[in-house]
């Protein structure tokens, strides 16, 4: 009978834990601790880099982001840089290519022309930092099953140059949001290396699209290592199987 009351007692909780918002409220919890951690390792990992104002969380990049971004860049020195969204991360990456020789090309895509001007009025990007305008596409009955809110599919030899793409745009949305980043597979090879680092990783359009760009990755014959990094919100790295120590940060 005891045996029988607590069988009854663990199932009570689960249900009660599953079913109330006490899971949402302890994983926010967890989100937030590990959001400041990450704080105090950006800063101190960024402070021998110079100092750069930054508006971190919210719709920009959250900690845990930008410390992954910086040591990709610090790391890998990419001479051509893709990012889709133009943001706090459009700042970072422009003040890295200003004092990096390494860096030729920092190419940012963004769909609205008014937060374009806004951005550029208040922020000096410097020469090799430029911001294509490209609209929004509702992508929808394909025969891929590739749906949701992307970008217009982007000039070829953007991709073909791209060594590091950040992704933090368009608006997440759809059952596959942000996927402009599948249109890079077929530009890849086995002996390249990349980087893709996606921001709202925690997201479920964000994460189908991770999926098949792991997928289509495998199909390729491209072998790539993927790793998730925690805080009030997630990012997602995605690298070549030689850059496979980007997943252990």
């Amino acid at each position: 009978m005891k045996e029988q009351i607590i069988k009854w007692a663990k199932m009570l909780f689960n249900v009660v834990y599953e079913d109330s918002s006490l899971q949402r409220d302890i994983r926010k919890i967890q989100g937030l601790s590990e959001e400041a951690v990450w704080h105090h390792v950006f800063r101190e990992s960024y402070r021998q880099a110079g100092d750069l104002p930054l508006n971190m969380g919210r719709w920009a990049g959250g900690a845990s982001f930008f410390y992954v971004l910086h040591r990709v860049l610090e790391a890998v020195q990419p001479a051509y840089i893709l990012e889709m969204g133009l943001g706090e991360s459009t700042k970072f990456i422009a003040h890295h290519a200003a004092h990096h020789p390494t860096v030729r090309r920092h190419v940012v895509i963004e769909h609205d022309a008014e937060w374009i001007r806004y951005f550029e009025a208040r922020e000096t990007l410097g020469e090799k930092t430029s911001i294509e305008v490209v609209p929004l596409v509702t992508l929808e009955g394909r025969s891929d099953g590739i749906t949701g809110l992307a970008y217009e599919p982007l000039a070829a030899d953007h991709w073909k140059a791209a060594e590091v793409v950040v992704i933090d745009g368009p608006y997440g949305r759809g059952d596959y949001a942000r996927s402009n980043v599948l249109e890079w597979v077929p530009h890849l090879t086995p002996s390249k290396p990349f980087v893709a680092l996606f921001d709202d990783s925690h997201r479920p359009g964000e994460l189908r699209t991770i999926a098949a760009f792991m997928e289509r990755l495998e199909a390729a014959g491209i072998a790539a290592k993927r790793r998730k990094y925690g805080g009030s919100k997630s990012c997602t790295v995605v690298c070549s199987a030689d850059l496979g120590w980007l997943t252990t940060l």
